[in-house]
């Protein structure tokens, strides 16, 4: 979960570095570091004016492709079974498209960073400290030997002035590992059947009776490998149950959690807020999985009609503003479809397609309901042929990819 990709820059970022900001990509870095202008907080997960900025941070690193939140993931963690914890930030390393080993001696290799909101003055709670995460940015490394595999964490050096050292060096383990479990799909064997792309996943942890213990997971070559603190047991997604084809059995095209809402229950239903709002959640299990066409559509089959480009559906729920704004239906899918109405103009449509139901029985005719869709461009690009929740604090949000773009789908209020 991410934000809108157009620039949007936090009323105190300096001019010197808007035209950096440009050329690597604002929606990469998370609402908290780029929205300060439209009523959310600035200065996210590092400083945004700063020598430690994001996008400088990416520009040392390297990783300025990576500009597309179909690659990222970012929102907060739960810290317990209804309560979030600090807003973390997850972006892949821009070399696991091609990335074959991922050990050089001893160590492990850097695949990710993950940063956690330093500005939160709040203690990280469990859930975080079992990732072994530290406030500020974190370098992930992954040592993987075969079918073995283990994860390490280090919190990140502080930066050095010019010429700047790493933040991160190269390769690492010496920390105390991650287990890191393997998924493969004997369907799917290819090194090019894996999005290369981060996620963040919910398990189980019996000892805090949670269901939804944050952990987070990437592609490694020819599998997923899960980074697993002590006590979590991950699961399946839920999608994958239902349907052979490969965006549902590979894990990283879709996305699966348990949505947010805000505490204030009354306030749910209502107009699109303004100012963000104490948010919980409400055991609402629910899944995004993009159409299996999705990476062949171009901006002419767009403009030619709407496509099918992703299907939500909920176990629980949907509660509150989902069902009032979004009109999501219980137990069965949501068909989200986007069309092309300007290009030139950047205007998009979109609908939710759903089954009507009957005192629970199925009617033979659907209902649609009008969402919003905005477009950033990303040309010369290969954007991922993924969909996934987007994190917000106001209202969360749909991705998608669209062409050599992103979609930013929301609901119609």
């Amino acid at each position: 979960m991410n934000v809108v990709c157009r620039p949007r820059f936090a009323v105190h970022v300096r001019a010197t570095y808007v035209a950096l900001l440009v050329a690597v990509g604002a929606c990469t870095f998370g609402y908290k570091a780029l929205e300060g202008g439209s009523g959310l907080p600035a200065g996210g997960w590092v400083n945004t004016a700063g020598s430690n900025s994001a996008m400088t941070v990416l520009t040392r690193f390297g990783w300025q492709r990576n500009e597309s939140p179909l690659f990222t993931d970012d929102q907060q963690l739960h810290r317990s079974q209804t309560e979030f914890g600090q807003y973390a930030w997850i972006v892949p390393s821009p070399l696991l498209d091609t990335m074959s080993t991922f050990v050089t001696g001893s160590d492990g290799v850097l695949v990710a960073l993950l940063n956690v909101d330093k500005d939160d003055p709040a203690n990280l709670p469990e859930t975080y400290q079992n990732l072994q995460l530290n406030k500020g940015l974190n370098c992930i490394y992954l040592k993987r030997v075969g079918a073995v595999a283990s994860g390490f964490v280090r919190a990140a050096d502080d930066p050095a002035p010019a010429p700047p050292a790493p933040l991160c060096p190269a390769h690492y383990s010496n920390a105390t590992p991650l287990t890191v479990g393997l998924v493969k799909n004997a369907a799917f064997p290819n090194p090019t059947d894996i999005p290369a792309v981060a996620r963040f996943h919910e398990g189980l942890n019996a000892q805090l009776n949670m269901d939804n213990a944050p952990y987070f997971g990437l592609k490694c070559f020819d599998a997923w490998c899960q980074f697993l603190p002590n006590g979590v047991t991950p699961v399946a997604t839920p999608q994958s149950s239902e349907g052979d084809d490969r965006v549902h059995k590979v894990t990283g095209f879709g996305d699966a959690q348990h949505v947010a809402m805000p505490a204030d229950d009354a306030a749910a239903g209502g107009p699109p807020p303004t100012t963000p709002r104490p948010l919980k959640s409400d055991n609402m299990s629910a899944w995004i999985v993009p159409n299996p066409n999705l990476g062949s559509w171009h901006e002419a089959d767009y403009l030619a009609d709407y496509r099918h480009v992703a299907t939500v559906k909920f176990a629980n729920g949907p509660k509150s503003k989902y069902g009032s704004r979004w009109h999501f239906e219980p137990h069965t899918e949501n068909h989200i479809y986007i069309k092309a109405v300007d290009i030139a103009a950047n205007k998009w449509i979109g609908y939710v397609l759903r089954r009507t139901y009957i005192l629970g029985i199925p009617m033979p005719y659907s209902r649609r309901f009008e969402l919003d869709v905005t477009r950033d461009d990303h040309s010369g690009m290969t954007v991922p042929p993924t969909a996934r929740f987007r994190w917000n604090p106001l209202d969360e949000d749909i991705w998608v990819m669209c062409d050599d773009g992103c979609c930013k789908v929301s609901d119609g209020s």
